[in-house]
């Protein structure tokens, strides 16, 4: 479900705090966005690092590890979370693990700021061009795990035009994106691809001055978390002050943490 300005988000975050709720506040294209939580910037780095070192396990409870940073610092950035469901699912489907990256890909993870960031964020292309173009190529190959009649058309769909625009913007990645191409093709016929699944691969690949060889999936990192974004920013943050019925006033995480 979208959120809007306004909106309460309830959320599990475990730890001192189980059942956190957080305000949904929206910083539109051409207004400042508040400054950059240098803490959450570290460590989802330092998550990207680790996954793409291979510790993987180590790499997911650090994503968990920047989102529950974002909650006890009372000030969540929903593109922050779409990089972290970014690398969820990155680290996942690296492991070969399809169901739980599907489960975050679809939204179904039961956190509701994944689950909106996976809208809002990585759907909406949000992100910069190098997650956006990961997030891409991570769901052709998730797209290729479903029934054939529809995997197909989905698959060629979003690889072509994804090679299409890296010819034009970043050459040297076109390889990288035929062969994952064809390796998703095969995984949807569990073999060699018949020739009219083929087609636009290759006509792409023709145009290629050495032979495209598929062997296995390779995915680039996912990019810095400092560069810019490409959408609106998204905020959550605490509500405003209240005044109980019969006592002092306190703010929104005041009554929440009984401070």
């Amino acid at each position: 479900e979208e959120l809007v300005s306004g909106d309460e988000v309830r959320v599990y975050a475990g730890g001192a705090h189980p059942d956190l709720c957080l305000r949904v506040e929206m910083v539109r294209d051409g207004e400042a966005p508040a400054p950059a939580d240098d803490q959450t910037t570290a460590l989802g780095e330092r998550a990207d690092s680790l996954v793409a070192a291979g510790h993987l396990d180590e790499g997911r409870e650090t994503y968990h590890r920047t989102l529950e940073l974002m909650i006890d610092a009372r000030d969540v950035n929903l593109n922050h979370v779409g990089k972290i469901a970014l690398g969820l699912i990155y680290s996942h489907l690296v492991e070969e693990e399809s169901r739980p990256a599907a489960e975050i890909w679809h939204g179904r993870t039961g956190n509701p700021l994944l689950d909106a960031s996976v809208k809002q964020v990585l759907d909406a292309g949000s992100l910069n061009d190098f997650d956006l173009m990961l997030y891409r190529l991570l769901s052709a190959e998730l797209h290729s795990l479903g029934p054939p009649a529809q995997a197909e058309p989905n698959v060629n769909k979003l690889m072509q035009n994804l090679t299409e625009e890296a010819l034009k913007d970043d050459p040297q990645l076109v390889p990288l994106l035929l062969k994952n191409w064809y390796l998703n093709l095969q995984e949807i016929y569990e073999g060699r691809p018949p020739n009219s699944a083929l087609t636009g691969w290759k006509v792409l690949c023709g145009r290629q001055p050495r032979p495209i060889l598929p062997k296995v999936l390779q995915y680039p990192k996912p990019g810095p978390w400092a560069l810019e974004f490409g959408g609106e920013e998204i905020r959550l943050e605490p509500e405003p002050v209240v005044q109980p019925v019969g006592g002092e006033k306190k703010t929104f995480w005041q009554r929440l943490f009984r401070r």
